[in-house]
């Protein structure tokens, strides 16, 4: 469903809520995925949906951080030929910074400025140090 959805909105051939109804059953089928949080957040936030986009894309934040790491780390050391999941993760990963950029977006939209602004100095100050680097 998700690697389906996200093919469809790439190639712009099916409408925002057909993706959101798919997105949503992956997510109600396994709400651990931070990809499926992560685009369904997106979807729903150019749905206008702001409130429900702030809740799957703080999911897929916490499970970003508690899920992916480990699992690229697994599915890597996995033989090449055995190695399908690695390849669907790269494929379909984002980076980790895109969900919290379209998080401030929403919270401004909904009028939620000062937690907005607390996630974008996050944002400016961990790009700061990455260019010290």
């Amino acid at each position: 469903l998700l690697q389906a959805a996200i093919k469809r909105y790439n190639q712009s051939k099916t409408s925002i809520a057909r993706n959101i109804q798919d997105l949503t059953a992956a997510v109600s089928i396994a709400p651990e995925t931070p990809f499926a949080q992560h685009y369904l957040g997106l979807f729903l936030y150019e749905a206008g949906s702001f409130n429900q986009a702030i809740f799957h894309l703080k999911a897929a934040i916490k499970q970003y951080k508690n899920n992916i790491p480990q699992l690229l780390k697994i599915t890597k050391q996995a033989k090449p030929d055995t190695s399908c999941l690695y390849h669907f993760i790269q494929q379909v990963s984002h980076p980790e910074n895109a969900d919290l950029y379209l998080l401030a977006a929403c919270l401004s939209k909904v009028n939620k400025s000062t937690e907005a602004i607390k996630i974008y100095t996050q944002l400016i100050g961990q790009e700061n140090e990455e260019a010290l680097q």
